[in-house]
């Protein structure tokens, strides 16, 4: 089995499904449970970016899917050193990212699984929240210099860079509960 997913480009990326895990993956009729099941017997990154991408941007998935998608997604693909130009590229113009889910952190509370720096900027990024499902799970991300929420957001889901945006560095990524 095969997914077609058409990349930037206009270039088409074929993703073996061979792989059992992989299947079971993408398949929208599997329950969470085995969802979490094939999830935790994944071994070292092999697949494209574009695997997780196209399955968290498919309406054939359930919310909560998606949702572990995209945790996968920022898992196994994004690492510290990328810029916010690399993240959107992975990302894919995401639809199921909107502005709200992007928060600047400025007032720690509480502990997140980043470090908070001046000169730096924290976002929380709600991933996949919708209505009915339980709760929220987020990415955070340290990056270097000062960047607005708008700003990401922009970059993120559209692709639209204000020539500085997209040049960040993420310095950290954490994840809070932990996938």
């Amino acid at each position: 089995m095969e997914l077609l997913r058409c990349c930037e480009n206009a270039r088409t990326e074929i993703i073996d499904l061979n792989d059992d895990t992989l299947q079971t993956i993408s398949d929208p009729g599997r329950s969470e449970a085995e969802l979490i099941d094939a999830i935790a017997r994944l071994g070292a990154v092999t697949e494209p970016p574009a695997f997780w991408s196209a399955l968290a941007n498919s309406a054939a998935h359930s919310p909560i899917q998606r949702r572990h998608y995209v945790f996968q997604l920022l898992r196994r693909h994004v690492a510290p050193g990328m810029t916010l130009s690399q993240l959107a590229q992975l990302l894919d113009e995401p639809v199921w990212l909107h502005r709200a889910d992007i928060e600047v952190i400025e007032d720690l509370g509480g502990t997140i699984p980043v470090r908070m720096t001046d000169g730096d900027t924290v976002f929380r990024l709600r991933v996949a929240p919708g209505p009915g499902l339980p709760d929220f799970r987020d990415a955070y991300f340290r990056v270097a210099g000062k960047v607005g929420a708008d700003q990401l957001y922009a970059l993120l889901r559209d692709k639209a860079d204000d020539q500085t945006t997209g040049l960040a560095e993420i310095l950290e990524i954490g994840f809070s509960p932990s996938p």
